[in-house]
């Protein structure tokens, strides 16, 4: 299998284009990959595992370059100054190339300016919605339900600025309007929903699967376009609340410049990625689904229509104002 993907990748090397010598050779020197999160964390461990099928398919190195800092700017800035030949990759979210724009007042670069789409990575990397145990609800409009009749009494968990999003929006579409509690860890957010400081949670499943597994925790709805595989009986917000999706994807992106025929090689390559059995394992462990195979002008396609999405829920409907 290994000669197979070696013979593949360097037959699409050999393919005819108009490209100066140096793009036909492409990767002919290590290729980074810069990712703006810490080491250990489910974008890192994930990007390390797609390199290392690149690094075997292409006999180069692809590299993870980890830049964590200032959600995604420390990152995204560092690939805005590589030069624009392919050897600097940067694993682009929907937060660094759509939402930061509206969260952030120091936003330091133009993403459909400065960046250009390359691959898609993951898709689906979406939250749940969980109450304690004790909370008399089975269901998401079940808990809008007791939620009003509470008087501001049922509080949410929030341990990320996305969970803050993502319940600041399900209180303006449904009009619970349950207060938020903020915390600085997730820890301390899944200890005091377990106790039943707060009576709701949102988080990734993976956080708190061994809670709810244990019966102290009970997931209600999913904030994905579809329902999880792991928990095919759980409903997904959009069901009961059109629109109300909420899914977080990944997608290589290069510095704008760099050859179309590179591009195409990398879309073509990390799709090969996302089949492997393994690769599909590993991505689901994490609660995540494989990114749908895209092309570039899809991918920028899908980026320019989230924008005016979050533009209106952010700015328009939720308030959000640059921090």
């Amino acid at each position: 299998m290994k000669n197979l993907a070696l013979g593949s990748f360097v037959l699409a090397l050999a393919a005819p284009a108009t490209t100066v010598c140096a793009q036909d050779a492409w990767p002919a020197k290590p290729v980074g990959i810069i990712v703006a999160n810490p080491a250990g964390s489910s974008p890192d461990i994930i990007t390390r595992m797609m390199a290392d099928r690149l690094s075997k398919a292409s006999g180069q190195s692809f590299i993870v370059d980890l830049r964590p800092g200032g959600q995604g700017i420390v990152g995204a800035s560092a690939a805005v100054r590589s030069a624009p030949d392919g050897y600097t990759l940067f694993l682009g979210t929907n937060a660094s190339m759509v939402m930061n724009r509206f969260l952030l007042k120091d936003f330091p670069y133009e993403p459909e300016r400065d960046f250009v789409f390359a691959a898609n990575v993951v898709d689906g990397a979406a939250f749940t919605i969980a109450v304690n145990a004790g909370v008399p609800v089975k269901n998401f409009p079940g808990l809008v339900t007791h939620a009003k009749a509470s008087a501001g009494k049922l509080s949410v968990a929030i341990p990320s600025i996305n969970a803050e999003i993502l319940a600041r929006w399900f209180n303006h579409q449904t009009g619970m309007n349950a207060p938020l509690v903020p915390y600085k860890e997730m820890s301390q957010s899944i200890q005091d929903t377990v106790a039943g400081r707060v009576e709701v949670i949102v988080a990734s499943h993976p956080s708190i699967k061994p809670q709810v597994d244990a019966g102290k925790l009970r997931i209600i709805a999913v904030s994905s376009a579809k329902r999880f595989p792991d928990l095919p009986d759980v409903p997904t917000l959009d069901e009961h609340y059109p629109g109300l999706v909420f899914a977080g994807w990944w997608s290589l992106v290069a510095p704008t410049g760099v050859a179309q025929p590179i591009l195409q090689r990398l879309n073509r390559e990390v799709e090969r990625v996302l089949k492997e059995p393994a690769f599909v394992e590993r991505v689901r462990s994490f609660g995540f689904t494989n990114g749908e195979p895209m092309t570039p002008k899809e991918l920028a396609d899908r980026a320019r229509a989230e924008r005016v999405l979050w533009e209106r829920v952010l700015v328009k409907e939720l308030g959000f104002k640059p921090m």
